[in-house]
């Protein structure tokens, strides 16, 4: 018993030997390839001034990329015109109407509408009255609009 014993603990620091070996050594693999990251879209300014009398609507159409799209009042004038509402949306060439997404009724300087483009699209920024312009009156005013450049 005690030469079957022996021969089992010798064995033993063989086996801790070929097991430390074994945690030591590494199988080489092909590296995991990292995908590139998505480029930041280029973003524009457009500028869209024009003046809306009483009763009356102005759109204006745009073309974004996939994104975030912030349009803002940027200016009024005279500077005591009454509120007006600004809109953005979705164009609709077939009825040649903006199909509002987001609205600000009692927009002043410094107003901003922000969405999310998912696709490339064309959008229309709409601003208008809403019976706060007297009649015979009109208000000037400046929209700017930021948005993904839509590219080719």
């Amino acid at each position: 018993m005690r030469s079957s014993l022996f021969r089992r603990l010798g064995l033993l620091p063989a086996l801790l030997a070929f097991l430390v070996a074994a945690c030591g050594t590494t199988v080489p693999t092909e590296p995991t390839p990292t995908p590139d990251p998505t480029p930041a879209p280029v973003m524009v300014t457009e500028t869209f001034e024009d003046t809306v009398v009483f009763g009356g609507e102005k759109v204006h159409l745009f073309t974004v990329s996939a994104g975030i799209v912030t349009t803002t009042l940027t200016a009024v004038e005279p500077d005591a015109a009454p509120e007006l509402a600004v809109g953005v949306g979705s164009w609709d060439a077939t009825a040649e109407s903006c199909e509002l997404i987001l609205l600000s009724e009692t927009a002043v300087p410094g107003t901003a509408l922000v969405g999310t483009a998912t696709t490339k699209v064309t959008l229309c920024v709409k601003v208008y009255d809403i019976g706060t312009i007297e009649e015979g009156g009109s208000v000037n005013y400046q929209v700017k609009v930021n948005h993904p450049e839509a590219g080719e």
